[in-house]
């Protein structure tokens, strides 16, 4: 999964920052894939991916309205971010409000 192979290190390296501050053990790659599985709260993977996952809680919470995507714990170059979420917004039909 492309999309992992560039969120999971940074994002890695943010939580085991907050984890050694808090006195907590480390997360792994392990942690951060069963994050991102079917099911799970990470929204990472290709706009097809993340739009089922969307779909998927979007059935399970009876319907919601509006979703907030927040890249900062990842160290993604703007560029990327950027054309992530544009990607996003533009294969999913949906728009920024």
């Amino acid at each position: 999964m492309q999309a992992a192979e560039g969120f999971s290190p940074d994002s890695l390296r943010s939580f085991n920052e907050i984890g050694n501050e808090r006195g907590w053990g480390p997360t792994t790659r392990a942690h951060f894939d069963a994050g991102a599985s079917p099911g799970r709260a990470l929204m990472v993977g290709d706009p097809e991916t993340v739009a089922k996952k969307i779909l998927s809680y979007d059935a399970k919470l009876g319907g919601i309205s509006r979703m907030t995507f927040q890249m900062s714990v990842a160290s993604l170059p703007h560029d990327q971010a950027l054309n992530s979420t544009r990607r996003e917004v533009d294969e999913s039909g949906g728009g920024a409000t």
